[in-house]
């Protein structure tokens, strides 16, 4: 916004602006720049911190006349408010009773309750075993001995552990196994396609060798794979070393290993696979 102002120094009629400094209306002084600085150096200030009288060479309102006064300005502030914080009293902090021992001491938060971590403990513990509401028991009858037995878990079903392993195992000889982890080739079954397929592994034609190590063991091989829909009847079994099984993997259009397969194998068949 511009108006019609009149120059402090020289009293010279000019064009100049109205505008806000620090939260105040105020509007131009002087007409130019010398006369500004015409007109500070006409006026003279005095430090605030030693009362020196002093000249600015820029123009501008200042209040030290060096930067030494006002360092010590601020130091002799931050002082004088240090003092007076120490000589003003503090408020003295609010009071409780504990809940545990019933001493007092000084409560710095309004939600505690214990004077120390030890009462804290102790009541929290008495709190929790107050508001502790047991379950029901329930009545089961074991599925593996038949026993009745009462249990406040989820959903139990075996009245011990032992029956729990129990019946794993039985279930485990119900789908063929022996209850062994990793025992392919102890299956039930295992007997009947060895006799059947004449000791010869279907996927490679080598004879099954027990006294070698465990990859030329003899193993069940699904002809169709448990992953497509097979069975463990004894039509979709066949008799397979148990490198051939892992190399066949589930796929259903590979039904026999060659010999270059098996070369990178150490085993009792090193002169056939090209070994020596």
């Amino acid at each position: 916004m511009y108006l019609e102002c009149v120059c402090e120094n020289c009293g010279k009629v000019f064009r100049g602006k109205k505008y806000k400094k620090r939260g105040k209306m105020t509007q131009s002084r002087y007409c130019s720049e010398p006369c500004k600085r015409e007109a500070e150096r006409a006026h003279p200030q005095i430090c605030s911190y030693c009362g020196e009288v002093f000249r600015t060479t820029n123009g501008h309102d200042q209040q030290f006349c060096s930067m030494d006064c006002r360092k010590a300005d601020t130091a002799k502030r931050k002082e004088q408010e240090r003092i007076r914080l120490k000589a003003t009293p503090k408020p003295p902090k609010p009071t409780a009773q504990c809940e545990w021992c019933g001493g007092t001491f000084s409560q710095i938060n309004k939600r505690h309750r214990y004077c120390c971590n030890e009462c804290m403990y102790n009541g929290n513990l008495k709190r929790n075993r107050d508001e502790y509401i047991p379950k029901p028991a329930k009545v089961v009858t074991c599925k593996m001995c038949g026993e009745v037995f009462t249990s406040t878990r989820g959903n139990p079903v075996y009245c011990s552990k032992k029956c729990a392993n129990r019946m794993e195992k039985h279930l485990a000889r119900e789908r063929g196994y022996s209850g062994h982890r990793g025992s392919n080739h102890y299956l039930s079954k295992y007997p009947e396609v060895f006799e059947r397929d004449g000791g010869i592994c279907q996927l490679c034609g080598l004879p099954i060798v027990p006294d070698a190590e465990i990859l030329w063991h003899g193993s069940l091989d699904h002809i169709k794979p448990q992953s497509n829909g097979g069975t463990d009847d004894v039509e979709n079994l066949r008799l397979a070393h148990v490198i051939c099984n892992s190399i066949r993997q589930n796929y259903e259009e590979v039904n026999r290993v060659g010999l270059d397969q098996l070369a990178k194998y150490q085993g009792p068949f090193q002169s056939l696979c090209g070994k020596s």
